[in-house]
């Protein structure tokens, strides 16, 4: 068995790179070495700004990718968080957003307003409509967080079950 010590490996390593650089080898040999030496830095500047681009899209659409209700055991609200029993037209009324910069739309729940006429349009004739207040380090949820300030919102409730809620006011 042949051992080679650090110091050899370390000049057969050098060798090795030193012969394709040097005057005496030949064409081919330069060509071959610049082909491999150019073939690995494209492959390199096109591969990491490809992994870059694709961790940075994972981290923002894990944050930004909005997640949807589906039934009701998915619902922010409970029932021991329900206010007051109220209408759809008191609630609209109740939410006008008075901005004095003109930047809101003029409807109700400004931006959220979209979102306003999707709940309506679930409330059927025989369901009522609740406000309701999570308080500030409340447990709530599916998953059991902790709310971090006062969340106000309205419920659809029929018989005595909450099947939708839009959420229009954290503070």
């Amino acid at each position: 068995v042949n051992k080679l010590s650090g110091s050899q490996v370390k000049t057969d390593s050098y060798h090795y790179f030193a012969n394709y650089i040097s005057p005496t080898a030949s064409i081919r040999e330069r060509l071959e070495h610049a082909g491999i030496q150019g073939l690995a830095a494209f492959v390199m500047l096109l591969f990491w700004p490809c992994v870059a681009i694709w961790m940075v899209w994972k981290i923002l659409s894990a944050v930004f990718v909005p997640t949807y209700i589906d039934n009701e055991t998915s619902l922010f609200c409970e029932t021991r968080f329900l206010v007051a029993q109220t209408t759809l037209a008191d609630a609209e009324n109740n939410g006008v957003i008075h901005d004095p910069t003109g930047l809101m739309p003029r409807q109700p729940f400004g931006y959220l307003f979209p979102a306003w006429l999707a709940f309506c349009a679930k409330a059927g004739l025989d369901c009522e409509v609740w406000s309701f207040t999570i308080p500030k380090d409340a447990c709530y949820g599916p998953h059991f967080q902790i709310a971090q300030m006062d969340i106000h919102g309205y419920a659809i409730v029929e018989n005595q079950k909450i099947m939708d809620e839009f959420l229009f006011e954290f503070h």
